[in-house]
Parts: structure tokens; sequence; C-alpha cells
């Protein structure tokens, strides 16, 4: 149960300011004094009629809240001989993030018990106080009021391995925009189909589909979930074996009692091959990438597929897609492909040069110049310039780590992200490490599984700043999917 009885005062609390926004450098604030947050959610307008009750009596018939304003703080400290960090920022965009815990130094950023990421800040108006006086020696003091787009509180998470009768490992996961419904996909046992399991209620409890959408010995190497209508959802499923067919996408509109398979693209052998090898941005949006290199668009739920020409040559392993029109694509020997117009055209992106080699293993975009990249050697990149640099984005390894993969990787938003690594030691035994920021890469929190008997974690999905979700081989003697929640 909760904690109720444990409270914070404001002694416990430390701001901390990041003036570039994510990924760049965060700074204790130490002597400042935070302003109460205000956060508007919305005005609400009644429609209202006469109730038939008794007369005076009026009934609510119709109710509709408001577009949410910028929430306004305040930050208050003294004046100083040298500038604050605030009287630095001018009319730039910052974030700030309030803290507390109960012990520990106040001046590090992961000491938190409870957070809250104020994103979007920017100054409104500056005042000064106590400057001159005749007598006395009254601190002189500067205050900065401030707007900011929106405010998501964060907490430390525990894991925990959920429940699911499934005996081999678990390879994709993805969930609805709502964080209730998800479904995750299973490798295939020896002359046995590969599972599908879904859950209705944010990943708390989860059930087998009653069937299988391959043939014997075919994976599944990525699912998406498509809403069809309030609490309907079309699951779609990816072919992750290659066989003497084209590639394969299977859809259910009955939570995998049945299955209907379409062929994507004329060519034999094609297959997908990592967790977010299919993405669905939206029911005229699907995106599907293959081994040969191939891209395919679906613009009707999934039913049909038209390939895309592409530069490219490399095995594609994954697609992200902020929105539809902005996405990327990953895949073998470096290969980072970007889309501004949903698709039509795609540009090459420059790997860092000292990747040269590796193979994209997962991608992430944030808008046309901002794109994060994970690699198989357990390595992620950041380029704020559309590639023309890059910087390897630091989060320690475990201890014990010899070797390792970026298994997949999700976000919430450009501060939230989740990294999903594979790893062994010398001694060739599997765990994986979860990562999560809620900085867009300056620190990160890290949970590792137990030992693996069979691969490590497949793939990983944030529901929200406090929900991670991810999947993957065999813990005792079955599929693994993981929850990390507060």
């Amino acid at each position: 149960m909760p904690d109720n009885t444990t409270f914070f005062d404001s002694n416990m609390g430390n701001l901390f300011v990041q003036p570039g926004g994510p990924m760049e450098a965060i700074y204790p604030m130490g002597c400042h004094d935070l302003g109460d947050i205000s956060q508007s959610e919305g005005d609400i307008t009644e429609r209202r009629c006469p109730d038939p009750s008794g007369p005076g009596k009026w009934m609510v018939v119709l109710s509709s809240v408001g577009q949410p304003e910028r929430g306004t703080s305040s930050v208050t400290t003294y004046l100083g001989k040298v500038k604050d960090w605030l009287e630095r920022q001018g009319n730039e965009p910052f974030t700030l993030y309030v803290q507390h815990a109960h012990t520990g130094r106040k001046d590090q950023f992961l000491n938190y018990e409870r957070g809250e990421v104020m994103r979007g800040c920017r100054i409104t108006s500056r005042t000064r106080s106590g400057l001159v006086a005749r007598e006395g020696s009254d601190a002189a003091e500067q205050s900065f009021e401030f707007s900011f787009d929106a405010t998501t509180p964060y907490y430390p998470l525990a894991l925990a391995n959920q429940a699911v009768a499934a005996t081999t490992p678990f390879l994709c996961i993805c969930f609805s925009a709502d964080g209730q419904v998800g479904v995750a996909g299973a490798a295939a046992g020896t002359g046995a189909m590969a599972d599908v399991a879904y859950t209705r209620d944010g990943g708390l409890n989860w059930k087998l589909a009653a069937a299988q959408p391959f043939a014997n010995d075919e994976d599944i190497a990525a699912v998406a979930l498509l809403p069809l209508a309030p609490r309907q959802y079309r699951i779609l499923a990816l072919l992750g074996t290659t066989n003497a067919g084209p590639m394969t996408v299977a859809y259910s509109d009955n939570w995998g009692a049945s299955w209907t398979t379409v062929s994507v693209g004329g060519g034999n052998g094609n297959f997908g091959r990592g967790p977010k090898a299919l993405v669905a941005v939206d029911y005229a949006n699907i995106y599907v990438v293959g081994d040969d290199g191939d891209l395919f668009k679906s613009a009707n739920g999934g039913a049909s597929y038209t390939e895309i020409s592409l530069t490219s040559v490399q095995p594609l392993l994954g697609a992200h897609f902020k929105d539809v029109n902005t996405g990327i694509v990953v895949g073998e020997v470096n290969t980072i492909l970007r889309t501004m117009n949903g698709g039509t055209s795609w540009t090459t992106i420059p790997g860092p040069a000292d990747q040269a080699a590796a193979n994209v293993t997962a991608g992430l975009v944030f808008d046309q110049y901002r794109i994060m990249v994970g690699y198989d050697d357990g390595e992620v990149w950041y380029t704020d310039d559309a590639g023309d640099s890059w910087v390897q984005v630091a989060f320690s390894f475990p201890t014990g780590f010899s070797s390792g993969t970026i298994a997949d990787m999700h976000a919430v938003d450009d501060h939230c992200i989740a990294i999903a690594l594979t790893w062994e030691t010398d001694g060739s035994d599997i765990f994986s490490t979860l990562y999560r920021t809620i900085c867009g890469g300056t620190y990160w929190d890290s949970w590792t599984t137990d030992e693996f008997t069979d691969q490590g974690v497949g793939g990983v999905w944030l529901t929200g700043y406090d929900a991670i979700h991810a999947v993957g081989g065999i813990i005792d003697t079955n599929g693994s999917i993981f929850l990390l929640s507060d």
C-alpha cells in the first residue's frame, strides 16, 4: 500500500535549471525560492435545462472543457555580484526541475523521492526589490515570473515481472495512446506457433490470444495497435522469420481470436528484424521495414501495403515517427534516413563517424534536427543538427558488462525516454538493463533484470513518465513481461 503518512517540507526541496533544454547541462539553483505553481486545466462550460423533478431546479445536459492555458510560477533569490542563471536566460526557453528528498545531497540530480519537470519555461517579467535603503541592511532580491508549457511529476520506480503463460521469449511490445491496452509478440517454439499476449488494464494482467497469426517456427518481430472505435482495437503483427513467401503482416479485430494475413511486397524471403520494424502512426500511416532494405506503407489500416522507394540498400531494423510527417528509419552499417513529408521523400542522415561499421538497432526523432539512435555495440548517440555533429549519450553500463546491444528505445516526449540494453558478462550470462531519463538524456536511472536463460530484452514502451513496459527472454520457465512503476 502507498505510504500516505510521510510528507515533505519546503526545506527538503531543491530546484534545478536546464538552460538549453533536453540533453543539455543541468545546474542546481541552491539559494532560490519557488513560488506557487498555477496550472490551468481548462475552463468548464456547462449547459443546463430545467429539471422536471421540481420548479427552480436545473440539470446539466452538456459539459465541455476548454483549452488549458500556460502554467505560471516565479523564482526569487538574492541579488548577487554574479549573474544568476535566470538572468542569463533572456527570452530563451528552459526547463526547471523541482525535486524533494528527505536525505542526501540536494545538489545531486538523481537524489529524489519525487520530482516535477516544468517544460517550455519562458520568463515573462522580472522584479528587483530592496535595492536601496536610507538605513538598515535588508537583502536586495530579484524574482523571475515565468510561464511554462506543461508540468509532469515523476517518482523512483520498481521493477516487477508480470505473470504470463508463455514458454518462449517475447520479442516486441506496444501500447495504446491512453496506456490501457497493450500487446506483445513472442518467438515461436520448435514446431510451434508464436503467441500474442494482450492486456486491457494497463499491463497489470496479460492473456494469451486464442489463435496465433503465423505458422509453426515463425517469430513475431513487431506488433502495433490501431484504435477502430471506443474500446475496440486492431492488433497488427509482423512476420519475424524468413520463409519461402513474401513478408507478411497479420491483423486481428477480435483480440486474436482470428487473424487475416496480408502479403507485403512481391519478393520472397523478406521479414522484420526489430521490435519497431512495424509502426502505426494512425489508420492511414502504417510503416513496415524489412531485412532486404525495403520500406512499405499502408494507408488503409493494414489491409494493403505500397513500397516506398529508398536510396539505401542496407537491411532496415526499425522506424520511428514523431507525427504523421516527421519520421526516421534505421538499419545496418550506420543507416539513418529521415522524412519530413510523411514518407514521400527521404534524406540520408550521416551517422556518427565513430559508428561507421555499427548497426543502428533503434532510433527516435524529436523534430527535423534532433535524433537519438542506439547501436548493436550498446552505444547511444544524439544529434541536434540533423547529423552534422553527434555526441555520445552518457549512461553507465551495468557492473559485469562485457558486450551488449541496444534492443529498443521509446519516448513519451523529448524529456522522458526509455532505453532497453541487452548485455552479457565475460561468462556469457545474459542480463538486461532498462534506463529512464526525465531530462532528455543528461542523467539516467537504471534497473537490471534477473538473469535470462534464453535471449535478453526484446522491446520497451513508455506509457507515461512512471510506467515503463518491456518484454524479453526466458526467466525461470516463461517469457518475461516487465513493468516499471512507482
